[in-house]
């Protein structure tokens, strides 16, 4: 009612080869939905780029069909995931005694996930359930209860939100990895311009991802650090 001019839209779902599929469409004013979402209309705010940004969480599209004059399609599809969890550590749920300790032994990658923002976090970790190397041992809200559940749990792999509060995601890095130096942090974070990406980096993260390119990028990342850990900690090559 407010951008498109009319008062009638209309509502579709469907469920689809595990995929969920929600699109509303209606016939107002329309408008340039490719300069929307590159961000290079001056009048637009953030909420198709933070709507983007979540379903890219949960490993999901979202496609915008528009033009000026010709109404407006908007679509959503994310995989609906069921996965039998193992128990998960959440900094906030219990005492540091209680905070159950999941092993390796079954030789998975071990990964804490770190975000304010529930709803995100539980998009990756979702996303990071269906990787069959990896099992997510614990969740936390701010910087702060990363470095608790860190020393805690010994992850292989921690996915880092750079702006949370109490503390940021530099600076839990860098106390971290002063602890846990073969710690691999990969940071996540809706603003990956230099001056976020320099701060991860020189707190001592091995990359930065944009979160609404997680859904793509991210699994392949921790494969592609795991393997490069794997290659220098193996076994030393005697000289002849």
């Amino acid at each position: 009612m407010k951008h498109s001019g009319t008062k009638t839209a209309r509502l579709r779902g469907r469920f689809s080869d595990g995929l969920i599929e929600l699109s509303v469409d209606d016939a107002g004013k329309g408008f340039d939905s490719r300069r929307v979402l590159l961000g290079t209309a001056l009048e637009c705010g953030c909420g198709l780029f933070s709507v983007r940004e979540r379903i890219g969480a949960l490993g999901g599209t979202l496609t915008v069909d528009s033009a000026p004059g010709c109404g407006t399609r908007v679509t959503v599809s994310v995989p609906l995931l069921l996965p039998a969890q193992e128990p998960v550590a959440q900094a906030e749920a219990a005492p540091s005694s209680d905070v159950p300790r999941i092993a390796a032994s079954d030789g998975r990658s071990r990964v804490l996930v770190a975000d304010d923002h529930e709803f995100l976090r539980q998009g990756v970790v979702r996303l990071l359930t269906k990787q069959r190397t990896l099992v997510v041992v614990g969740e936390a809200a701010n910087g702060r209860d990363a470095v608790s559940l860190a020393r805690l749990l010994r992850p292989d792999v921690i996915i880092m939100d750079v702006r949370m509060p109490v503390m940021g995601g530099a600076e839990a890095t860098r106390l971290i990895l002063s602890e846990l130096p073969g710690v691999i942090v990969i940071g996540l974070s809706a603003f990956v311009d230099d001056g976020f990406r320099t701060e991860m980096l020189d707190a001592g993260a091995v990359d930065l991802l944009d979160k609404a390119e997680a859904g793509v990028r991210l699994p392949a990342r921790i494969a592609e650090c795991l393997a490069g850990r794997s290659t220098v900690s193996g076994p030393a090559v005697k000289a002849r």
